[in-house]
């Protein structure tokens, strides 16, 4: 077993593991994995900064600006510090990384108090080098600000249970209602949070106020925000609804019946990317050798994260990062597993046994470093063309960008207006979003991210525009007036009356 006073040197240690790995590409732009979601995220937090710090009025750089969101905590925060030191997209990173740290320790202090000190270390190494969290707790995104206040919150209440001191029921009760209003799928803590509550007064859970107030303070704040969100989606012109079933996130029958579900959701991203292979293994044995009384929570906490994967169905089949929220729970099983196995290895006669569990728990950091990087790389085209765009285009503009991505071009360029996905191209289209304003058109050629840092030589790049984007831009060129043309994208202004342009165009 490790010490105590071991185990707190061995946490600086890992915590020093776990800044090196989450700095890497720090001041990258946020064209990495999921570039279209971070540069959404980003320009909310620059449209706060620019626009007046109302954090009830989110705006989006893809029109409708206004539509149905999710309680913008994090970019708010972004915005803050943009206020104070200046416009910088590292600030997102920043705050990023200090929520992924605050998550490791908690899950330290979790697994310290409820499983033990051994169990603690390993923990925390597992959260430290799991692939998808040095990813994601360095991205402009909020999940590492939800995974925090989750952590946090089902920490205070675990205190709580304890001892019934108000302060911490309160304490929980607004860090878990701050992760719903992040992320509105973090209602899955309800499971864990009911066993908590049973566990502690029985039946007596419906004749406590204290509990009522816990309900209130959790639950009336996401209650109202979804609310208004969602009378302002009614009234949108366009746009996806959060409540969508069966369409964007939520249950979906088909899918569930899709047998590529299971294997991209359970083998590949959690298998191979949440817990790095072999995390899977000591997942396993954290969680089937029976768990202590008092960490039982544990093993419905990771229960009520399976049982979300298989409601929100579409969400976490199609984005990998859904699943964060299994590596909370899952840090301290897989922690309680390494320590298990371990312990018992060394007991055997057999040195092989003990060295390939030592290979397997050295394995984390290295899949750790190369999965992440993997995710570092970027096109640094889109923001050449947001740039330009910036520089051929008035404040007030309106653009339509034709590329793989969504907001990056619009982000970059600080510009209002439209995406139009390559494949759905047409003159129609195009027509029709002139009708709507567009005064400026962007045709970027097709994503590559292939940098994983700036160049130091932007020009030497070799890309060029595809033969299908060629043809686009022939089309164009017959009804648009080109004023920026490189090898990556051509910007086309339309410099035309609206009945004008409408007349030049085929229909629909």
């Amino acid at each position: 077993m490790i010490g105590a006073k071991r185990t707190n040197l061995y946490f600086l240690l890992i915590l020093a593991l776990a800044i090196v790995l989450r700095c890497q590409g720090l001041f990258n732009p946020l064209l990495d994995k999921h570039s279209w979601r971070q540069t959404d995220t980003a320009a909310v937090a620059y449209n706060y900064y620019t626009s007046g710090l109302n954090i009830f009025q989110p705006r989006l750089d893809v029109l409708p600006e206004i539509r149905e969101l999710e309680f913008h905590l994090y970019p708010y925060t972004v915005a803050l510090l943009y206020t104070l030191f200046g416009f910088h997209e590292v600030w997102g990173r920043v705050v990023s990384i200090l929520c992924g740290l605050g998550t490791l320790w908690f899950i330290f202090l979790l697994t310290r108090k409820y499983v033990n000190e051994t169990s603690a270390f390993y923990a925390a190494f597992f959260w430290a080098s799991s692939p998808m969290a040095v990813f994601y707790n360095r991205a402009f995104l909020p999940e590492s600000m939800m995974l925090v206040c989750s952590a946090a919150g089902m920490y205070w209440l675990l205190r709580w249970s304890e001892t019934e001191e108000a302060r911490f029921l309160l304490l929980s009760a607004g860090l878990l209602s701050g992760a719903i209003l992040i992320k509105l799928t973090s209602l899955y803590l309800s499971g864990p949070v009911w066993y908590v509550l049973w566990q502690r007064l029985g039946k007596k859970i419906f004749s406590r106020p204290s509990v009522y107030l816990f309900g209130l303070v959790a639950l009336v704040p996401p209650l109202l925000w979804y609310g208004y969100q969602h009378q302002l989606f009614k009234a949108a012109s366009w746009g996806t609804s959060i409540f969508d079933i069966g369409n964007d996130k939520w249950f979906n029958q088909a899918i569930l019946l899709n047998p590529d579900f299971y294997q991209k959701v359970w083998l590949q991203y959690l298998g191979e990317q949440h817990f790095a292979f072999t995390g899977y293994a000591f997942l396993f044995v954290g969680w089937v050798v029976k768990l202590p009384e008092k960490a039982k929570v544990f093993g419905i906490w990771m229960g009520a994260v399976f049982a979300y994967i298989l409601l929100i169905a579409v969400g976490n089949y199609v984005h990998e990062y859904y699943q964060l929220v299994v590596l909370i729970p899952g840090s301290v099983l897989v922690g309680r597993g390494m320590a298990l196995c371990l312990e018992k290895t060394s007991q055997w006669k057999n040195p092989a046994a003990w060295l390939l569990t030592i290979a397997a728990v050295a394995w984390l950091p290295v899949c750790g470093y190369t999965k992440s990087l993997s995710r570092m790389k970027f096109d640094i085209t889109y923001q050449m063309a947001g740039e330009s765009l910036a520089a051929v285009s008035g404040k007030q503009d309106r653009a339509l960008v034709i590329s793989d991505g969504q907001p990056e071009v619009l982000y970059y360029a600080h510009r209002k207006g439209w995406h139009l996905e390559r494949e759905k191209y047409s003159l129609a289209w195009v027509n029709w979003y002139i009708a709507q304003g567009v005064q400026v058109v962007v045709v970027k050629g097709k994503e590559q991210k292939e940098l994983t840092r700036l160049p130091q030589d932007i020009s030497r790049l070799e890309k060029s525009i595809t033969l299908e984007d060629q043809s686009t831009i022939d089309e164009l060129k017959k009804y648009l007036i080109p004023v920026k043309q490189t090898n990556w994208f051509w910007i086309f202004r339309t410099n035309l009356p609206e009945s004008a342009a409408l007349g030049r165009f085929p229909g629909p």
